[in-house]
């Protein structure tokens, strides 16, 4: 059986970004190897007529605005809305950057800062579905 689609982590819990992304240098482009790995593997698959899904945690603990609880303070909550702000430009970049891509897979969502930023992950998953009509999540 011929393989239908593949799933590529591009940021995991560590918060590494396997693309050059423009909102932190904690990625591959300040890496000996430099290159944009997740365009290499999307163009792989893509040639091969293979659908790829971008993995993407949610959770980044090298992040100093990321929380793990939900926000109380005043100064927690902007500290996290940056986060958000964060974790939304690169969503949003990944697509522009990667287009051909069918979905996201996320992981990491079951912290309680996550799951109480309902408004704004509803309003999240409606504007990657704007950009990319089809998309799946």
């Amino acid at each position: 059986m011929d393989a239908k689609y593949m799933i590529f982590t591009t940021k995991h819990h560590d918060g590494y970004a396997l693309w050059p992304t423009k909102y932190s240098s904690y990625n591959i482009s300040n890496s000996p190897y430099k290159k944009d790995i997740v365009k290499e593997v999307v163009d792989a698959y893509n040639a091969e007529g293979i659908d790829v899904y971008l993995y993407f945690s949610i959770l980044e603990w090298n992040n100093p605005d990321y929380l793990s609880k939900a926000p109380e303070t005043e100064e927690e909550k902007k500290k996290y809305n940056r986060f958000l702000q964060y974790t939304k430009n690169q969503l949003l970049e990944l697509l522009q950057n990667y287009p051909t891509i069918k979905g996201f897979w996320f992981d990491g969502t079951w912290d309680k800062s996550w799951v109480q930023a309902y408004e704004f992950t509803y309003n999240l998953e409606k504007e990657l579905r704007e950009k990319h009509p089809g998309l799946i999540i």
